[in-house]
C-alpha cells in the first residue's frame, strides 16, 4: 500500500500532466492567456496538504521537517492568493 507521501506526489503529478504548458505557436499559447488556470484548484490543493500535514502533527516535539514544511506550504498558498488577489 503506498504511502500518504507517495500518494500525494502522485496527485500532483496528476494535476501538472493536466496543467497545459505556454508552448504554441511562437513559444506562447494563446489558450492559455484567454482561459488561465483557475486559482482555486492549486489554492484548495494546498490547503489541503496543510490540513494532511497539521493532522499527522504529533502532540508534542514537532521534528523540524514538518515545521519547515509547513512553512513552505503556506508561504506558497499565500503567494498564490495574492496571484489571485485572494
Amino acid at each position: 500500500m503506498p504511502s500518504e507521501a507517495s500518494k500525494l506526489e502522485g496527485e500532483l503529478e496528476t494535476m501538472k500532466s493536466m496543467e497545459p504548458g505556454f508552448e504554441g505557436k511562437n513559444g506562447y499559447d494563446e489558450d492559455r492567456k484567454m482561459n488561465p488556470p483557475v486559482p482555486s484548484v492549486r489554492i484548495q490543493e494546498l490547503q489541503r496538504q496543510i490540513d494532511e500535514l497539521k493532522k499527522s502533527w504529533p502532540a508534542h516535539s514537532v521534528p523540524a521537517a514538518m515545521l519547515q514544511q509547513l512553512e513552505e506550504l503556506e508561504e506558497e498558498l499565500e503567494m498564490e492568493r495574492k496571484k489571485f488577489g485572494g
